[in-house]
């Protein structure tokens, strides 16, 4: 499984969010530090294939990046 760090912006907002809300973020994140590239769930953001992102839950979507030096 992948470390997966956020901005301090992205924390900001995971904190407002409500509880069920961050449970399916939280399941989220679990799912992509274990395979970010998920190809059902996941795009990349432009040419670039570690930047990525996901739809997660109605309403709810993620960009980030993959850091290869970061694989287990």
């Amino acid at each position: 499984m992948r470390d997966v760090q956020c901005t301090v912006e992205a924390r900001a907002t995971y904190d407002t969010l409500p509880a069920e809300r961050r449970a399916q973020l939280d399941k989220a994140v679990r799912i992509l530090a274990r395979d970010p590239f998920r190809k059902t769930s996941t795009a990349p953001l432009g040419p670039d294939e570690h930047l990525r992102r996901a739809y997660v839950a109605p309403g709810l979507k993620l960009e980030y990046m993959v850091d290869e030096a970061d694989a287990q």
